[in-house]
């Protein structure tokens, strides 16, 4: 019964993790889709060329971190856009990945976590954390493209203050029956 009890402890630990990083990954797609919209919303006006330029290039990088939807063939709906091996994964895919996780966990209630999925967990974790941090980088050059936009009496785009935080991405699993200060 103890072995039960430390496995259960092990999956609700790992399904919790996976839980917050869907929380992570879907408020840092909200955000960035904040920006997009009103990006978007300025878009739709005659611009300068310098600052349709920047708005253009501004526009490519949220999506590469926020993600994208496009629509399907044959009516199959919306799907997933490949992503870039080389490049950050999107706010968006990161949410899908840790919603698997997550399925898969409550499928196997009563199993202790493979070291796959452990592993899975541990890149879309250090995955999220390079997107965050990617966010946060184009925060700045948010910051750069209000000045042009205010440079050309036009409208500066309202970024809200990141809610988002980097973690840590291990996953220690205690032997059974042995105290976390041991």
């Amino acid at each position: 019964m103890r072995l039960a009890g430390y496995t259960h402890r092990l999956t609700k630990a790992l399904t919790l993790l996976s839980v917050k990083g869907m929380e992570q990954s879907f408020e840092g797609h909200d955000e960035v889709d904040a920006v997009k919209t009103q990006l978007d919303s300025l878009r739709k006006g005659t611009l300068p060329a310098e600052v349709d330029a920047q708005a253009k290039t501004l526009d490519a990088g949220l999506n590469k971190i926020g993600g994208v939807m496009t629509a399907g063939f044959g009516g199959g709906g919306p799907r997933r856009v490949a992503p870039d091996p080389k490049a950050i994964e999107s706010f968006m895919n990161l949410n899908n990945a840790y919603n698997t996780m997550v399925s898969m966990m409550q499928v196997g209630l009563d199993m202790a976590p493979t070291p796959t999925q452990v592993a899975t967990w541990q890149k879309d974790c250090t995955d999220l954390n390079h997107t965050i941090e990617a966010w946060k980088d184009t925060q700045k050059q948010i910051v750069d493209f209000n000045a042009l936009l205010t440079k050309n009496s036009l409208q500066e785009i309202k970024v809200a203050p990141i809610k988002l935080t980097s973690d840590t991405c291990t996953f220690s699993a205690l032997e059974p029956g042995r105290k976390r200060n041991e």
